[in-house]
């Protein structure tokens, strides 16, 4: 009995001790919690009286500022035209500026671009026939609110070395797929040049009819075509505003059309990079790809991607002026167009790329890129 209650009293004993063993313990811990209260307080009250220093941010370089569009007057160098001299019967073709400020808007900006290009530039560069001069005076008269540039060798070339990010590209292969100059270069600068300003555009020697003023094309459209003989939208006269996807898309699709030459000495224009190609980015624009859309190229107005609205009209917009007989001494009558052709000693296209044939290296455009990279990274190879 005895030993039974000493057994019950050391029992409770032990369950005192680790009882107050557990009381110490939460008071400890309140204590704790006291003290890291008062800290976290303390710290507060610092971090509150910190004024806020963001974290550094590491920035990348500045990026490169968009090339500058050269104004058309430095472009073509429109204050020297009115100083030029020129040898007889050749006379000086001039740009001509006009003030907008005091025209309604409209889409297509009013500007006509004609280029001739001899293959260098020299100072009676902007000397011509005067039946071609002539025919630029059509347009001026017709569309007076307009302003003309005459765009050389010089400024066609400033317009193609120009950086094109849009197509970035285009330099390599000018430089090493494009051998032929004249007809080629200017399908393709013609495309770049309304890319870039927008305008009208028209081929040195086709001038417009008594109907074809102004009028014909509307404040709201966008771009603007004749019809050829095939019913494609005219490449010869064509109007747009700047960055038209028509444009854009005819850029591509010539690009593509070079790449893919399989010997870039034997070329066909018309195919290559002329209207053939300005019908493919017409109809990418007007009823895109996989749509059937015959009626696109019919006369009218159509609504394209993009919300751009084309013109398209038809016959009796261009004048017969250069197809006229006039004498050229007392024993031949030849047309104004071949007297002009005479007087400056120019030579078709055509025969241009006959001539020239032989003195390029032909062979596929992706092999000829190829090598010149090769070549540009000091790791002569050649191929087969």
């Amino acid at each position: 009995m005895a030993a039974r209650l000493g057994e019950t009293v050391a029992k409770r004993k032990g369950q005192q001790r680790r009882g107050n063993k557990l009381v110490l313990s939460l008071l400890g811990l309140v204590a704790v919690l006291i003290i890291h209260g008062r800290t976290s307080d303390m710290i507060t009250d610092v971090l509150d009286r910190t004024p806020y220093l963001p974290p550094a941010v590491v920035q990348s370089p500045p990026a490169s500022p968009p090339q500058k569009k050269i104004p058309l007057t430095e472009l073509t160098n429109s204050a020297a035209s009115s100083k030029v001299e020129c040898p007889a019967p050749l006379v000086p073709l001039h740009d001509r500026i006009v003030d907008q400020s005091s025209f309604g808007p409209h889409k297509i900006p009013r500007l006509i671009h004609i280029a001739y290009i001899r293959g260098t530039e020299t100072p009676t560069s902007r000397c011509l026939p005067p039946d071609l001069v002539a025919t630029v005076q059509k347009w001026k008269d017709n569309f007076p609110s307009y302003s003309f540039f005459f765009h050389r060798d010089e400024a066609v070339d400033t317009l193609l070395q120009q950086d094109w990010p849009e197509f970035p590209h285009l330099a390599k292969i000018m430089k090493t797929c494009v051998k032929f100059g004249g007809a080629i270069k200017i399908d393709i600068w013609r495309v770049l040049v309304l890319y870039k300003y927008g305008g009208i555009y028209s081929d040195i020697d086709e001038a417009p009819s008594v109907k074809f003023t102004e009028d014909a094309i509307q404040f709201n459209d966008s771009a603007f075509f004749l019809s050829d003989a095939w019913n494609r939208p005219s490449q010869w006269i064509q109007a747009m505003e700047a960055e038209h996807p028509i444009a854009y898309f005819t850029m591509l699709e010539i690009l593509k059309r070079v790449l893919a030459l399989e010997d870039i000495s034997v070329i066909k224009p018309v195919f290559l990079t002329g209207p053939d190609a300005l019908k493919f980015g017409y109809g990418k624009v007007l009823w895109g790809e996989g749509k059937e859309g015959q009626t696109i190229f019919d006369v009218g107005v159509h609504d394209g991607k993009f919300n751009k609205r084309v013109r398209k009209l038809g016959k009796g917009y261009t004048s017969d002026y250069m197809t006229q007989l006039v004498a050229w001494d007392a024993t031949e009558n030849i047309t104004r167009k071949e007297r002009a052709a005479r007087q400056q000693n120019s030579t078709h296209w055509t025969k241009m790329i006959r001539e020239k044939r032989e003195e390029v290296v032909g062979g596929p455009c992706w092999d000829r890129l190829y090598e010149a990279d090769l070549k540009n990274s000091n790791k002569p190879e050649s191929l087969p």
